[in-house]
């Protein structure tokens, strides 16, 4: 039995698992329910459930950029410092079980764990690689053709021919107006290759949805199947050890749950999350000058060596 659903948390080593464990928290969200502070102090593991991602435009409209089921995770670009949360939009698709980690948690997990890195890095490419194609066939593909995409790739995903959808869910996935996916919808069950009951889809014949949807279907299903993300990286040729500068990080007691911190006791009010992300901050802001100074040293010694290959090759001509 997998130790996790999700397909990255399920290629961890066990130890690295167990260790992460503690730290990922459950909630069983229904359909069109938003990620409590996804991008912004929580990374979002998908289980059962799927995610869409949907970006607002300055007018107020808004669309789809992508869907995230459990190959991957939600709320990455907040370890760029940017949190968006007035273009960004991280809804439930259907009924489903997530699992979340405070970004602190999450970013140390990354410094210290390579196979999760890696894991994490691949994934980030396979999901750039699909909103590259999503953009390419919201311009050039007709809304029908979309819908059945979408609804493909959400069967797929969930694993299961029934999920909860309404029309005006959809429409705004697809940037659409109602009417358009309404009677898009209206074909299809009329078709029998679907059926709809007001709050929820039953995909019937994926054969002929498959027919009618674009050919991003396919180019996008290989990206979310995960075989080349999840797989074991290649054995590396072992080298000697090389001595290296530890910077020692304080440790973290507990975790407030409220703003990701670390700290002994959870913070009671907003005031006193605001004093502590403060004072991460200024830790943050040290660190980031030490680690400066040393990258410069490590490019300083990188430049001597190039220089020094450089001129025993002139010599040689």
């Amino acid at each position: 039995m997998s130790q996790s659903d999700n397909k990255i948390l399920a290629a961890l080593a066990r130890h690295d698992y167990e260790r992460m464990r503690p730290h990922l928290h459950t909630l069983d969200l229904p359909a069109e329910s938003v990620l409590p502070h996804c991008g912004q102090t929580r990374v979002y593991f998908p289980i059962s459930g799927l995610c869409s991602i949907m970006n607002k435009m300055a007018d107020g409209t808004a669309i789809e950029v992508a869907t995230v089921g459990s190959e991957g995770l939600v709320g990455l670009h907040t370890l760029a410092g940017d949190c968006p949360d007035d273009r960004n939009g991280f809804v439930q698709v259907a009924d489903g079980i997530v699992q979340y980690m405070p970004t602190v948690l999450f970013e140390r997990e990354l410094a210290r764990n390579t196979q999760f890195r890696e894991l994490v890095d691949r994934y980030c490419h396979s999901f750039l690689e699909t909103m590259i194609q999503a953009v390419a066939c919201n311009r050039l593909h007709t809304t029908g053709e979309r819908c059945c995409r979408w609804l493909l790739s959400v069967h797929d995903r969930l694993g299961r021919a029934r999920f909860e959808l309404k029309v005006r869910f959809l429409a705004r996935a697809m940037g659409v107006k109602n009417s358009d996916v309404a009677a898009i919808i209206a074909s299809l069950e009329n078709d029998g290759l679907i059926g709809y009951d007001g709050s929820s889809i039953t995909i019937r014949d994926t054969v002929e949805l498959r027919r009618r949807a674009c050919r991003c279907y396919d180019a996008m299903k290989r990206s979310y199947t995960l075989a080349r993300v999840v797989a074991p990286p290649r054995a590396k040729p072992e080298s000697p050890p090389h001595a290296a500068r530890v910077l020692t990080m304080r440790a973290g007691a507990g975790i407030c749950t409220l703003c990701g911190s670390s700290t002994g006791v959870p913070h009671k009010s907003g005031h006193e999350c605001i004093l502590a992300l403060d004072e991460e901050i200024a830790t943050l802001v040290n660190r980031t000058h030490t680690l400066r100074k040393y990258r410069a040293q490590l490019l300083e010694t990188r430049a001597q060596l190039y220089r020094d290959i450089l001129k025993r090759s002139s010599s040689r001509i």
